[in-house]
């Protein structure tokens, strides 16, 4: 009992202190330099205290892009809701890595709001936004999506394919039976056939198993996670 009374009290003690972090990283935000105001933001986005939501919105229209960034991909750790908006306009940012990263926590936040722009961003001229895109929309697992999803299955840049292959998985339309079967049969690529062979299975298509062994045993196999 002693034990847990101090182990309690340790834990109320320590909420002050916290908070104090928060209130000093939201000021460093708001007043530092650009490097302070980048390290602000990921310390925010680490720690996931909601107070530092509407701060991290702000700091999306920030003047320095590194900036923009890093307070895009700490609103996903967050969670908000209220950031949504906020994020979706980020879409449209001139900088692709703050796009990349506004779609990153788009999908973490979850919110349906969001499919349309990120069926959008499939079509992203940087890559990185395609495939985080892909991703979003898999955690979200709106059947809406399945279709830009099989389209993206035709991308040439492997990694963006592997994405919506594994999105379309979670998503767990019908329609992606035959293209994530031909794919796993033939793209040139064989980590992105693997992927295509995992779809297969969580759609229940066992019937697929050789494609599946296939893309399973293939000795220069590779899962990109």
């Amino acid at each position: 009992m002693r034990l847990l009374f101090c182990v309690l009290a340790l834990a109320v003690l320590a909420i002050p202190a916290v908070a104090d972090e928060v209130d000093d990283l939201i000021q460093d935000l708001k007043y530092g330099t650009p490097d302070v105001r980048e390290e602000a933001a990921r310390s925010l986005g680490e720690i996931g205290d909601l107070r530092a939501a509407d701060p991290l919105i702000e700091a999306l229209t920030d003047k320095y892009s590194n900036v923009r960034a890093t307070a895009a991909w700490a609103l996903g750790y967050i969670g908000d809701d209220n950031a949504v908006d906020a994020l979706i306009s980020s879409l449209e940012d001139g900088s692709g890595e703050v796009r990349k990263w506004s779609t990153q926590s788009l999908g973490m936040i979850g919110d349906s709001k969001a499919i349309d722009p990120l069926i959008y961003g499939l079509n992203d001229e940087d890559a990185g936004v395609q495939w985080k895109a892909a991703e979003a929309l898999g955690e979200i697992g709106d059947p809406g999506a399945a279709d830009p999803l099989i389209n993206a299955l035709k991308d040439e840049e492997p990694l963006v394919r592997h994405r919506a292959a594994e999105a379309l998985g979670k998503i767990g339309d019908s329609r992606a039976v035959e293209p994530l079967t031909y794919m796993a049969s033939n793209d040139k690529i064989v980590w992105v056939r693997l992927q295509a062979a995992v779809s297969l299975v969580k759609l229940g298509e066992t019937e697929h198993f050789d494609q599946i062994v296939l893309a399973l045993t293939d000795e220069n196999a590779l899962v990109i996670g």
